[in-house]
């Protein structure tokens, strides 16, 4: 039996899914998985119904039967395309719908949240969920110190599109003033560990993620981590409250996973994101997320997750 992967994505290309894709691959073949990485235009040359197929959700239809297929779903495109207005979105959902509809399939989701709405969405249980593995050695050198007592902290962010918060970051760094330096994460994903060690800390504004990927990795950094309560962190977002103290609006920071989280609705109002990052700041001795991401997010826990997935993926399926 041979494990295929069929994806049109490049290796360590930019983007969540092939991230997921690149270290997926990496991780297992650590393990002794036999991985193969094929396009969508050759996936049939030498493959046998006895192979194993991994393929992104919305494309699983495209799979004849016998096949035996891992569906793995970065993230609910219906929930995608109702929370930003987004037809394109709306109608992959549809396509992903229509995936679930395919027997003969064991279902992986990349967060607790993912799993959630694409059964809200879709009727897709998931057989498993695996959040994304991080190279915790290059996001976390040994030579790093966290910077807690610095004047101007840096604070970091992805908003690179609107669903990341490209429309409302420059207005939050307009309401932080000169007391936070803030700058965009802008490099390849290889060269991320260097990065955010000018950070002191990270702020994600997304309104929908499957991971998010650059989340789990500023948590791995041991970041001051400032997030909307969008993918993993869905899972995460309880603990003590902590208050905007001129809107009384509240976040969540949960001292054991090392973050705070707020509902990803209110990502557009700059001058309660800008409270919560400084409340997060006075709070950053409670705010160590390194612990939390290495028992979740380190590549071994990563590649052990997926060998035993498709392990069973292989008893449930009758693949040999």
């Amino acid at each position: 039996m041979a494990v295929r992967l069929i994806t049109p994505d490049a290796v360590d290309a930019p983007g969540g899914v092939s991230q997921y894709w690149t270290r997926m691959v990496r991780a297992t073949k650590a393990l002794g998985m036999p991985f193969e990485w094929r396009t969508p235009a050759n996936w049939r040359d030498g493959t046998t119904p006895n192979d194993l197929l991994i393929v992104v959700n919305q494309d699983v239809r495209t799979i004849p039967q016998p096949y035996k297929v891992i569906g793995v779903m970065h993230s609910s495109a219906m929930e995608n395309g109702l929370r930003n207005g987004n037809d394109g979105m709306v109608q992959m959902g549809c396509d992903q719908w229509e995936s679930a509809l395919r027997p003969n399939t064991f279902w992986v989701a990349v967060s607790p949240k993912t799993a959630h709405d694409c059964l809200h969405h879709m009727g897709i249980h998931a057989d498993r969920i695996i959040n994304i593995g991080c190279d915790t050695d290059a996001l976390y050198p040994s030579e790093r110190q966290v910077r807690r007592d610095v004047a101007r902290p840096v604070v970091f962010h992805h908003a690179v599109d609107p669903n990341k918060g490209s429309g409302v970051i420059e207005a939050i760094r307009d309401n932080l003033g000169g007391a936070f330096e803030v700058k965009s994460v802008s490099c390849a994903p290889t060269a991320l560990g260097d990065t955010l060690r000018q950070a002191d800390m990270f702020l994600c504004l997304s309104k929908d993620e499957g991971g998010p990927i650059v989340v789990a990795e500023a948590m791995c950094a041991g970041l001051v981590t400032v997030t909307t309560n969008v993918g993993f962190v869905w899972s995460m977002c309880g603990g003590a409250p902590l208050q905007s103290r001129r809107t009384g609006m509240v976040a969540r920071l949960n001292r054991e996973a090392g973050i705070v989280s707020f509902d990803w609705q209110l990502r557009d109002r700059p001058e309660i994101v800008a409270d919560f990052v400084r409340a997060a700041w006075n709070e950053r001795a409670l705010l160590d997320p390194r612990p939390f991401a290495m028992q979740h997010f380190a590549m071994g826990v990563f590649g052990q997750r997926w060998h035993d997935a498709i392990e069973a993926a292989c008893r449930k399926l009758g693949a040999v």
